[in-house]
């Protein structure tokens, strides 16, 4: 998850996990929709100003992925896919250097629970073995905003995050 702020503090990535399941449903000839529900670990590290504050979060995601199954060799194809991601937060917990909470750093107000996004990703699958790698570009900004600003005009200090992962992705299709 990448935070975009307005403090010129430089967030990090943190690496997380993914594991749930995907179906393969054929189409059309080489076409396939990949629907799928996943439990996705996602979190960011910012440091500014004399602390650090961490925030890890767990989502469910359902992609709903179109792919292509380009054979290039015997046994071997390559898989490119895009489509949509419905994400759903279950769990968010936030952790400071200093044990307060980093005005304008993370949202004191919460998150917003629900994120849509853009996955594109290409693999490969080798018989019934997957590998890939996918990136995912959530389109909603998932601070809540300040409570007492709500009917108000927004102020540009309101926090701003959107998810942006990239995912490694190993399988096995049955």
């Amino acid at each position: 998850m990448n935070k975009e702020l307005k403090q010129g503090a430089d967030p990090k990535m943190k690496a997380g996990y993914h594991v749930g399941v995907v179906a393969d449903i054929p189409i059309a000839g080489l076409v396939y929709a990949e629907p799928g529900i996943l439990l996705s670990s996602r979190g960011v590290k910012v440091e500014g100003e004399g602390s650090e504050v961490t925030a890890n979060a767990l989502w469910i995601d359902v992609p709903l992925n179109l792919a292509c199954r380009i054979p290039l060799t015997e046994g071997l194809q390559l898989q490119p896919l895009l489509g949509l991601n419905l994400s759903f937060g279950l769990d968010n917990k936030v952790e400071s250097s200093d044990g307060t909470p980093e005005e304008g750093l993370i949202n004191p107000y919460g998150q917003n629970n629900f994120d849509v996004g853009l996955n594109i990703g290409v693999g490969l699958l080798f018989r019934q073995f997957y590998a890939g790698i996918q990136y995912q570009h959530g389109f909603l900004n998932t601070c809540d905003p300040d409570p007492r600003q709500i009917g108000e005009f927004q102020t540009g200090d309101d926090p701003v995050a959107r998810s942006r992962n990239l995912q490694f992705s190993v399988g096995y299709n049955f």
